[in-house]
Formats: C-alpha cells, structure tokens, sequence
C-alpha cells in the first residue's frame, strides 16, 4: 500500500487541514484529510478539535489516511479508537494528520493558526486516555452532578455558588448505592488523572483556553469541561498549583473568575506554565504565544523552527524588554531552555547583568526600564547590581541605578557593607559623590564590626575622601565600632594621622572627651605624638582631667609612659586655663 503524502497548503493564506474519522468499529482506522480556509468562513464545515498528549513520539502504529499508509503515535491511535463512532463520520482537527510534522516552514504556519483553529472549533475534545475503575467512578460522579444542574433554572453560576454543593449533596447517595468507597475512589480518580500527562503537556494551554466549549473523555465516558473544572472543590482535593491554573482557563465559570481574565501577558504565562512538557523546548514560547494578551500579534516572537533555541530566547527577552539590539549580542549563548524558563520572572535582572558585564548602556536602561526589574536583587554572593556596579567602578551603571525610583541605595552585602562603603574601600571618588547626594543615603550605617563609612574612611587613610564626606549635612561623628568601641577621631588620634585628625575636629559636631572600651579618649591615645595631642588640647571643649579604666588622666598616662612632650603641652593648656579663670 502507498504511503500518504501531504499536498502543499498555501502559506500565504489562513488555511488548515481536516480530518474525517469514518465512521467504523474494530482495530482498523480510516481517515480522509482535506483542506478548509479560515478566510473562506462559509466554507468550513462544522469540527471538533482534538487536544491530547502525544506520548512517545515513535510512531508505532498505522491507519490508512485518503486510502494509503499513514504512521501513527500509539496514542493519536488509541484516541481515535475512542472517539471513534460506529454509525457515523466525525470532523475532527487533530495536530498528528492535520500538520505536516517533518514541514518546518509549514509547521510553524500552522502554529500561528492555533489560536483560530480550536476558537473556531465547535467544540474541543479533550482527550486524557483510557481509563481506570477509580476515573470511571469519578465520571459517573461528574456526569450525575450535570444531570442534576439541568432541574436548576441557573446561568452563569459562579464556582462558589451553593447551588453546587448542593446538587453533590444530592447525588452522593445514589452513587453510595452503585460503587463502594464511592468518596475515596472518587478522590483517587481525580489525583491521579492530575498526574497524567495532558496536565503537563503545554499545547494543552491554548487548546482549552481557545475553546468555546470543551468536553473531557477519558476512555469512553466523557463530560462538561465546565462541571469538570468545578468538581475539585466538592470533592475536597486541592489541586496541583499548575493542574489549577488549567482548570481556571476552561470553559466555564472558574475563567471568568480566575487570573485569566486579569492577566495573562507573556511574562504571566512563562511563570505559571514555563515548566510544562514539550518535546521541542521551543514549544514552552511558541504554545504560550496564542493565548498571550500582548505578545499573539508581535512580529517579533512568531513560531520559527528553523531558530535556534538561543534565538528563541532572546526574542523573547528582546519582546520583552523592547530591545531589538540584543539580537547582536551574545546574551543568553550559554543558557539552554529549561534554564531560562527557570529564569523567567527576572530576565530583566539577567539582562542588567550582561548589560553590566558587556559595558552595554543601551541595554541597561531597557532592563532598568522593564516593570517587572528587581533593582535590588542579590546574587548567590549576595552583591546588588548597585554593589556590583561599585565594585567594578562603573560609574555610568551606578548613575543609571540611583536614578531608579525603586533603589535602596543603603542595601548591605553579606557583610553588611553598604555601597558607600564599599565605595570608600576602594576608592571610587565619582561614585561616593553619587551616593553622597542620594535623597535616601543613611551615611551613619554599620557594617558587621559596627565600623560607619566615615570609620571605613578613617582606617583606609582616605584623607581624599574624607574631606568630602564630612560635609554630608546628616553625617554622626561619635558612632563607634564593635571591638574597641573607638570614634573615628580616637582611631586617627592613636595612629598619628595629623591631616585626618585636623579634618575631624573642624566638624562642628564633634567631640573630644568620648571615651573607649579602655576608658581612654582622643587625648590619651595621642600618646608619643605631640603634634596629634597638641591639635586636640586646642580643641575648645577638651577636658583634660578624664581618667580611663586604670585611673589614669591623660597627664598621668604620659608621665607614666616618659612622654615629656606631651606632658609639657597638657600642663600648658592647664596654666592657659588657669589663667583665663
């Protein structure tokens, strides 16, 4: 026997297959394919689209199709079995006979066509597969609960509506006396058919939420996908957070209800369903592209087999972040499909990253533009790209970064160092007076040895830096740190820092007398340096006589250490004081 072949379809028109399953019964199938236009209305005749899950992919089976051979999966070829009617034909639109699979160019016209194909459809079929004791209870059950709803003179319920608890309070009895652990075989046939395939296949999401009416079968039962989807909840079973958000898009009252009808852009869908299966991982964007508010008309994103996956990714990101020019990078090389679809609720934060990397200011501010940017997201190392940007001295990054409403500019790495002590380690002058003038800078913040940026400064030596920070109108002179419980002035003061010590005490705020963890103030550790101990006896409100944990004034201490110099200008600044009394 001859094998099917494919007539060519015009490509430049709306136009699909269809399939006439004839009419039959035993393991023979027969089908006849022939073509329909969507432009052409009047011309279609009435179908029903099949949505079902491929399986293997390994066409083990055969049918005949226009009276030749025709490979079939094993389950298109249990699906048709099934739905399958003895006395009569029925029209059907199924993805295995309707499309030529090894026609790339033809394979991605048709997955524009989708969207119409199942919207257009009288009904969608959904297919599960065969079906078990427990599921054929659980369909009993569903199709007593439609009976029932008939006696109610009700539109448009809503999911929450009594009436249907009601109605299960009114048939659990009669299924009790046909099937025994009538609830528990009705919980296990509704578990199990979640884990079945067609809820994790992603085609499935735009042929259930295309359809204007859809009709659930699993082996030879089969009912409303609108009572299906409400069944969960009378039965007490919580489904799988991606099992719901398929059941919220069926026909019925859940989609009116559910996020479906609030939000459903691209970014939206690659969250809720950007781990679902598909054979061609390009199939987790082409499937979502048709059901997406913002992105089933974009001449950006179409379905393209003959790209790559990368180029799949970042027409995605490009889409997204209205950034044709990453087409001409390198963006995303590395990242196969599965990673990005892990990736998906902060590409814009990825793209920031490269951008950063790449020294890429256009892509940037298309990142930083993005609504859905996370501008102080940590990495694993805990570094914000306000850090990072510090770190690596990009000053046109940071620039962009503190203009951003969303920045928090005080936001600590794992060490608690902010960005503007980080910027003062390493000495990042431009950058510092970016931070300095943000409306929200805290410059008296901590790190994890209770060290302020001002202290950071000191102990680096940073008399550059310094002088600018001082001026800072909220600046605190007297925080001390974790271990010595020194000032910024004690510390320069034991070191003999002279132009350090200079620029603290001009501060108006400063003061002299504090004391360490010793007892010990600026005076008393400028031991050795006569210069340091003459600049803090000038000091106006230096009080000399303050003793520290030994008992010892400044005076004493340096007689005690042989400091004549010292001890020569603390007695002089006592004689001035005398005098002036």
């Amino acid at each position: 026997m001859a094998t099917f072949e494919y007539d060519s379809i015009n490509l430049a028109r709306p136009a699909f297959r269809l399939a006439r399953l004839l009419a039959g019964s035993g393991t023979d199938i027969q089908c006849e394919i022939f073509q329909a236009w969507f432009d052409q209305p009047e011309d279609i005749m009435p179908y029903e689209a099949l949505s079902y899950t491929w399986g293997s992919t390994e066409k083990t089976d055969k049918i005949k199709v226009n009276a030749c051979e025709f490979d079939v999966t094993q389950n298109l070829y249990l699906a048709l079995q099934y739905l399958r009617l003895e006395n009569e034909d029925r029209i059907l639109w199924v993805d295995g006979l309707c499309i030529d699979q090894m026609n790339h160019e033809e394979k991605g016209h048709q997955v524009q066509q989708m969207s119409n194909v199942y919207r257009r459809a009288e009904r969608v079929v959904i297919w599960l597969g065969p079906a078990t004791y427990d599921t054929n209870v659980l369909m009993d059950s569903i199709k007593e609960v439609e009976k029932e709803s008939i006696d109610y003179s009700r539109n448009n319920w809503r999911s929450s509506d009594q009436a249907w608890r009601d109605i299960w309070s009114t048939v659990q009895p009669k299924l009790r006396n046909i099937h025994s652990n009538v609830e528990v075989r009705q919980r296990n046939g509704l578990e199990s058919l979640f884990e079945w395939p067609w809820f994790s296949r992603v085609w499935i999401l735009q042929e259930v939420a295309n359809a204007r009416r859809a009709v659930v079968v699993c082996g030879v039962k089969s009912v409303s996908a609108r009572t299906f989807a409400i069944v969960p909840s009378l039965i007490g079973v919580t489904p799988p957070p991606h099992c719901q958000s398929i059941l919220d898009i069926m026909p019925g009252p859940l989609r009116e209800e559910s996020w479906w009808s609030q939000n459903r852009d691209l970014r939206t869908l690659l969250l809720k369903f950007g781990k679902t299966a598909a054979s061609d991982p390009r199939d987790n964007i082409y499937a979502l592209l048709g059901i997406s508010s913002d992105a089933c008309n974009s001449d950006i994103l179409r379905a393209e087999y003959s790209k790559s996956e990368q180029e799949v990714m970042k027409d995605v990101v490009s889409f997204l972040l209205r950034c044709p020019e990453l087409h001409n990078t390198k963006f995303l090389s590395d990242y196969t499909m599965p990673q990005f679809l892990e990736s998906a609720g902060f590409l814009s934060n990825l793209a920031l990253n490269w951008a950063q990397k790449a020294e890429n200011e256009p892509l940037a501010k298309a990142s930083l533009a993005h609504d859905y940017i996370d501008v102080n997201l940590k990495d694993d190392g805990g570094t914000t790209p306000l850090l990072l940007a510090v770190q690596t001295n990009r000053k046109w990054l940071a620039k962009l970064l503190l203009e951003h409403e969303d920045i928090d500019v005080n936001l600590k790495d794992t060490d608690k160092r902010t960005p503007l002590m980080v910027a003062i380690r390493t000495g990042r002058k431009e950058i510092i007076k970016m931070l300095l003038s943000h409306r929200n800078i805290d410059v008296n913040l901590k790190d994890k040895d209770e060290r302020t940026p001002l202290m950071v400064a000191v102990q680096a030596g940073r008399d550059d830096i310094i002088n600018t920070f001082i001026s800072h109108v909220n600046i605190t002179m007297y925080l001390k740190d974790k271990e010595r419980k020194k000032t910024p002035l004690m510390a320069m003061a034991e070191v003999g820092m002279r132009g350090i010590v200079m620029m603290l005490l001009s501060h108006s705020n400063i003061d002299v007398n504090l004391q360490d963890k010793s007892g010990d103030t600026a005076l008393h550790l400028a031991m050795g340096v006569s210069v340091i101990a003459n600049l803090v006896l000038a000091h106006d409100d230096i009080k000399v006589d303050l003793k520290n944990t030994l008992g010892q004034t400044a005076l004493q201490k340096a007689e005690m250490g042989e400091d004549w110099g010292v001890v020569e200008l603390i007695n002089s600044t006592n004689r001035e004081k005398i005098t002036q009394d």
